[in-house]
């Protein structure tokens, strides 16, 4: 289960079947990969697993990038997002920098867009995320000025 590419700083949960094996690689300690202090480019995970008289090893690849802002680390002290987790479908952005609002991208943790419908009411816009399944996001706005603003965001499931 293992995504194509991970972040930079990034610490997932690794996974294989039969259950029992052991991990191994840059960055793995027991089932976890810990991406922090790696560099950018192609790693190779190996888990190698025996029962009784039979062992195999299987081997995948992940791209580890340098994702830049993920972990959020620009200013959003700008913006307000709420409700963050979101329980029903709407979804406010409110701040000085709305008026300079180039776009707004939803993306899960695959790097996916996702459908979002965006209104702008003054210096507020609303955004419904009704179609949105729960999950963990990125929130990305972009201004006119070219900045570029992260923001993890949280769909809780009854929306």
């Amino acid at each position: 289960n293992l995504p194509p590419e991970l972040c930079i700083g990034e610490t997932i949960t690794l996974q294989a079947s039969p259950a029992g094996g052991t991990f191994s690689g840059p960055g793995v300690s027991g089932n976890t990969l810990n991406t922090a202090g790696l560099q950018e480019g192609t790693i190779t995970l190996s888990y190698f697993y025996t029962d009784n008289n039979c062992s195999d090893t299987a081997y995948a690849q992940v791209f580890i990038k340098n994702c830049t802002g993920w972990p959020p680390s620009d200013d959003f002290s700008q913006w307000i997002l709420s409700p963050n987790p979101v329980w029903n479908s709407q979804l406010w952005l409110q701040g000085s920098l709305v008026d300079k609002l180039n776009f707004i991208r939803l993306t899960d943790i695959q790097g996916r867009a996702k459908p979002l419908r965006a209104i702008r009411l003054g210096n507020s816009i609303q955004m419904d995320l009704g179609a949105v399944p729960a999950g963990v996001y990125v929130l990305e706005i972009v201004t006119s000025q070219g900045t570029t603003h992260f923001q993890k965001l949280v769909i809780l499931e009854n929306h």
